[in-house]
């Protein structure tokens, strides 16, 4: 799976606001994240806040770390955790097989 570092989404993200507002601005522990991953990660919330919490941790530890041998995406960050697929995207698909 290829991974878009957020840090060069944030970079962008940071100049179109910069361009666009006098105001200061600080993008630190903002973190871009997908779709897919931003579901799982409401999943756990649902589960388990403390498991959720520690996702968060790690993510801000590495990133603050600059820890990138073990990646710093959430999803490479929820992979280590042995966290699992999101089950909503499991059980819903545009695509029903067997019709």
């Amino acid at each position: 799976m290829l991974y878009l570092a957020d840090a060069l989404v944030k970079e962008r993200v940071a100049r179109i606001i910069a361009a666009t507002s006098d105001a200061p601005l600080s993008l630190d522990n903002t973190f871009m994240i997908g779709i897919d991953e931003f579901e799982l990660l409401m999943q756990l919330v649902g589960r388990s806040e403390q498991t959720a919490e520690a996702v968060l941790k790690e993510k801000i530890r590495r990133q603050d770390a600059k820890d990138f041998s073990r990646g710093i995406e959430f999803g490479q960050i929820m992979k280590a955790m042995s966290i699992g697929d999101c089950d909503f995207l499991k059980e819903i698909s545009p695509f029903p097989m067997g019709s």
